[in-house]
């Protein structure tokens, strides 16, 4: 049984809101950056190596190969490259800012120098991935599995609420995997303790986005397991995005699980016991906590340790701030979705269809378990797994001094800026010129 995780940190991809809004700039700064590249000896010879067919080096189709959102690309050589300014370049990603550090290495915020988009960067350290602190009971690497699982799984998801992986740079030559994701510029809808209750309207409109990713999640038999406000993502037009599928896990006929994953106070009463349990009223117990966070800003069952959160979450029963006044239709949903019993506990479609979700049937929210017949089959081969990760077979060679230099720019280097391409964003230095890219 692998160990209970007694502390997660929000994805760091959602960070990066720290930077200075300018005017709005002009695609041809991008064709600008384009042209550079063509005229650096360095960077031309380069680039000219990527296995890039078919896909334009200049801004024309908004829905070439690179940014359609459909379209996982999977890059087998790694080029690293700094250019005459210090600016340094993983392929053709330019780095733009460090964001954090996660379970598996640093997180940098990056642009697409083909199509000028943003994306953030994972970067995953393979030797971390296999450290031996990090063994299950079996002698497998914990990390190792979540990082597969991970990438298996969004290599198949696409959903307008969940976070898209775009690419991933898996050089067997070199240490470290890159995973290119959709840049999710509103960071999590929330901070960790740093909440604050939202207004009812607003909660409800997050919770239907979290819903519509969810229902996709089951209906395609893939289990989060790990729900919470860190986790959720907010773009800038205020669509959330459900993130960070480490610890998730897909099921073939039924969902029961065995073991427990996912944030103490977020887990189902069930899932703090040791007996098998199953997995999609888990994630709809974790929803229920979540849409309690919203409106309340708090917890509904906490402890000051991890045994006795577990007793608060098994035995306590569910109360409402009488400070914070909410409508009875969603003191209602609350409590049918945080029941102890999972047996008795609202489904996700049922949610989806009550009166608050739906404001009394004029917003209707369809599962795609009724809309469709059957759930569908999210198949993951040995080949999917095995893709997920590749082991180098020449060792893991130190990165070159230029392979470790990270470029960090102050707050003000660079201003903000919409371009019109599809879910497009640059950024563009305050002076004259491309020096500071």
């Amino acid at each position: 049984m692998s160990a209970i995780p007694t502390e997660q940190t929000r994805p760091p991809e959602a960070d990066a809101r720290d930077f200075v809004e300018g005017e709005t700039q002009r695609p041809q700064l991008l064709i600008a950056v384009q042209e550079r590249i063509l005229q650096d000896p360095i960077l031309a010879g380069h680039f000219a190596g990527l296995p890039t067919p078919g896909v334009p080096l200049l801004i024309g189709d908004p829905f070439n190969a690179l940014s359609s959102p459909h379209q996982l690309r999977t890059s087998h050589r790694l080029v690293r490259a700094v250019d005459a300014f210090g600016n340094k370049y993983l392929n053709q990603y330019i780095v733009i800012k460090l964001l954090g550090c996660g379970r598996y290495g640093k997180v940098k915020l990056c642009l697409n120098a083909f199509d000028g988009k943003l994306f953030a960067v994972k970067v995953v350290d393979r030797k971390r991935l296999r450290d031996r602190r990090f063994l299950n009971e079996d002698g497998d690497s914990i990390m190792l599995q979540e990082y597969v699982h991970e990438i298996a799984t969004l290599k198949k998801l696409h959903h307008p609420n969940i976070v898209a992986l775009h690419e991933v740079i898996d050089d067997v030559q070199q240490r470290k995997v890159y995973l290119v994701l959709e840049y999710v510029e509103g960071g999590p809808v929330m901070e960790d303790n740093r909440w604050i209750a939202f207004p009812e309207e607003l909660a409800q409109k997050y919770f239907r986005d979290i819903c519509c990713g969810l229902d996709y999640l089951h209906y395609h038999k893939v289990l989060h397991r790990d729900l919470k406000p860190e986790n959720l993502l907010q773009t800038a037009d205020g669509r959330i995005k459900i993130s960070d599928f480490g610890v998730s896990q897909v099921f073939e006929t039924t969902d029961a699980l065995s073991s427990t994953a996912g944030t103490p106070a977020f887990l189902a009463p069930e899932a703090c016991t040791k007996s098998s349990f199953e997995g999609r009223p888990v994630d709809v117990w974790a929803l229920g906590v979540c849409l309690y966070v919203f409106v309340f800003g708090t917890l509904p069952f906490s402890g000051k340790t991890i045994p006795d959160i577990y007793h608060a979450i098994q035995h306590k029963q569910l109360s409402f701030h009488p400070s914070i006044v909410i409508s009875k239709e969603l003191k209602d949903l609350l409590k049918l979705i945080l029941v102890k019993d999972p047996k008795i506990r609202i489904s996700l479609p049922s949610i989806m269809e009550h009166p608050w979700l739906t404001l009394f049937g004029l917003q209707l929210l369809i599962p795609l378990s009724k809309s469709v017949h059957g759930a569908a089959t999210m198949d993951f081969s040995k080949n999917d797994l095995k893709s997920a990760h590749t082991t180098s077979t020449s060792g893991l060679n130190p990165l070159s001094k230029v392979g470790e230099q990270e470029k960090r720019f102050q707050a003000g280097e660079y201003a903000k800026g919409q371009i019109s391409m599809e879910d497009g964003c640059c950024y563009q230095p305050k002076s004259d010129g491309l020096a500071a890219l």
